[in-house]
């Protein structure tokens, strides 16, 4: 079972706790090395969207037959605008405005999902809830239209490989 641990941002002077789970950081390691390639191949886009699902499995009852679905019960859009400092004092307030702006989304997210816990389903076994992250850097990409693209796909196919 994965548990809690602290992690340290030493170059924004900041400390968080997640999940220590490989599988969900080997997850996370590879979206994020697939953004920064789409990042360097396209030259112009300085927008990567984001989209955090979290599903649940049911029992899905069809004629002769029984299978599962996933049913997504949370998602989390997040909208990342990159920019490029080009003097140590555009990097100097550049590092700050990034430290409080995660600092301000993790406390965002800390206070939702404490204060909003009646839709998160029972586990119902050891194995975390199954979840996709979706990535894109079409600009004119909606989240309408990104959503559409994962339930039609049924899944996050959004990210060159």
């Amino acid at each position: 079972m994965a548990r809690p641990r602290e992690v340290d941002v030493e170059f924004l002077d900041l400390t968080y706790t997640r999940l220590d789970d490989p599988e969900v950081e080997k997850t996370v390691e590879d979206k994020v090395v697939g953004i920064t390639r789409m990042i360097e191949g396209s030259g112009t886009s300085n927008k990567v969207q984001l989209a955090v699902m979290f599903f649940e499995r049911r029992a899905k009852k069809s004629w002769f037959t029984k299978t599962e679905e996933e049913v997504c019960w949370e998602q989390w859009l997040l909208t990342l605008t990159l920019t490029q400092s080009k003097t140590e004092r555009e990097q100097i307030e550049s590092r700050k405005s990034l430290r409080n702006e995660l600092l301000s989304s993790l406390l965002s997210i800390t206070q939702r999902t404490n204060e909003q816990k009646d839709h998160i389903p029972p586990l119902t076994s050891s194995d975390p809830f199954p979840y996709q992250i979706a990535v894109s850097n079409n600009a004119d990409l909606s989240w309408t239209s990104m959503l559409k693209q994962i339930i039609s796909t049924g899944g996050p196919s959004l990210m060159p490989t």
